[in-house]
């Protein structure tokens, strides 16, 4: 987990997607980890993860690999409190 909570571990992984927007692997996961940010309800961040997951896939490196790991662990919580 990369923050206190998940809400928070979610806005460090798109917070580290928005710091890579220059590269290519990520042109398009750039906007879904901006509008993600922003978000607070739990439905809608699970939602968001899978946009993003399915547009960084290309994204390589030992952050990229943190995050995307992150990202699916998120996908799969069930219980957000």
């Amino acid at each position: 987990m990369f923050g206190a909570n998940n809400v928070e571990s979610f806005r460090v992984c798109c917070t580290r997607i928005i710091g890579d927007r220059n590269l290519p692997a990520v042109n398009y996961a750039v906007g879904h980890a901006e509008a993600g940010i922003r978000m607070t309800d739990p439905i809608e961040i699970k939602v968001q993860c899978f946009h993003i997951l399915n547009n960084i896939r290309l994204w390589r490196g030992a952050i990229a690999k943190e995050t995307r790991t992150e990202l699916k662990r998120l996908s799969k919580v069930t219980n957000w409190n």
